[in-house]
């Protein structure tokens, strides 16, 4: 049939088939399906078979290397996974167990040091009790007051250690207040002063005039202070300089000695635990455990303490954020 609307002609053509017995046609179609649905069916399990197969190997392969972790070795993966999530968990399992590692091996060195320094003064002490036993000594005043100065070196020793290991483990909180830190700095040196610490050198400070104020646990932050002070004391050959000034939305304390400058290669390793730059220059005063007490109180304030030195001098810069104002 064909019909005519102006200059456009259209075309149909028509077919039709009778279909004689519709419920076979059907019958014959739902069959076909459902073979085609099995077959489709069997082929997914399979797939998911191999694929759960090759999942639960990868998987196996990982929980082995969680369980060596928790026995101690600490040895990274090699092997390659194919699948990107757990080839991603691969990297974080080697991650921590490198991580687990240097903090075993830091944990085995800071035993090994603290009962290399502990051990010195109990020779010491041990020493003089036997010659003051065995009447060695003939002033047994002055071997008592060795025995009462290397008793308080290990009490300076302990206290450091049970310190250091309170704040690594988190076991001190923090008991914070609002307090003006040129004050506060004012009253450690005082404090310092009454220590002795000022008779070998002078201590002197310099501040802004601004009163600047910061959230801290006093106790901890005393500490730190006069750790650093005592650091700088000790190599000073006149005098120590405190200063105080705002830097942003940070307070920085800044604590500098006149005394000969530190080699540069020792500055990266000044914050280790029982390091001591002074061993290459034959002293023996100091542990190796004030610097990284105060280092490790500076982060738990949020802060920072860093150390520089030159010819001339030696400084440590500690800072912190300044108290947020309401």
């Amino acid at each position: 049939e064909t019909e005519s609307s102006g200059n456009i002609r259209g075309k149909y053509l028509v077919g039709y088939v009778e279909i004689p017995d519709t419920k076979a046609l059907l019958s014959y179609t739902g069959g076909l399906l459902a073979a085609i649905a099995g077959v489709l069916a069997f082929l997914s399990l399979v797939a998911a078979w191999f694929v759960a197969g090759s999942i639960s190997g990868q998987l196996k392969g990982l929980c082995r290397q969680a369980g060596a972790i928790g026995k101690g070795e600490f040895e990274p993966s090699r092997v390659h996974y194919p699948i990107s999530e757990i080839e991603d968990l691969k990297n974080a399992m080697n991650g921590m167990a490198a991580e687990l590692d240097r903090t075993e091996q830091k944990q085995l060195a800071f035993f090994q040091n603290a009962s290399h320094e502990l051990r010195t003064p109990l020779m010491s002490i041990c020493g003089y009790a036997q010659g003051i036993q065995c009447n060695v000594f003939p002033d047994h005043a002055q071997a008592a007051a060795v025995i009462l100065s290397e008793t308080m070196r290990m009490k300076e020793l302990v206290d450091g250690i049970l310190t250091i290991s309170r704040l690594d483990s988190h076991d001190t909180r923090l008991r914070t207040e609002v307090i003006s830190l040129g004050e506060f700095i004012e009253e450690q040196i005082d404090i310092l002063q009454g220590l002795g610490i000022a008779e070998k050198v002078s201590i002197g400070m310099e501040k802004e005039q601004e009163d600047i104020r910061v959230s801290a646990d006093p106790s901890l932050l005393g500490k730190a202070f006069q750790n650093v002070v005592n650091n700088c004391a000790r190599y000073a050959q006149s005098s120590v300089t405190v200063s105080l000034k705002r830097e942003g939305e940070w307070a920085a304390v800044c604590v500098k000695d006149d005394g000969p400058g530190l080699d540069e290669k020792e500055i990266p390793h000044l914050f280790e635990r029982f390091y001591r730059a002074d061993a290459s220059r034959g002293e023996k005063s100091g542990f190796g455990l004030g610097l990284a007490i105060a280092d490790t109180i500076a982060w738990e304030h949020k802060g920072a303490l860093k150390a520089e030195s030159d010819a001339a001098s030696t400084r440590f810069t500690f800072t912190m954020p300044l108290r947020k104002q309401a």
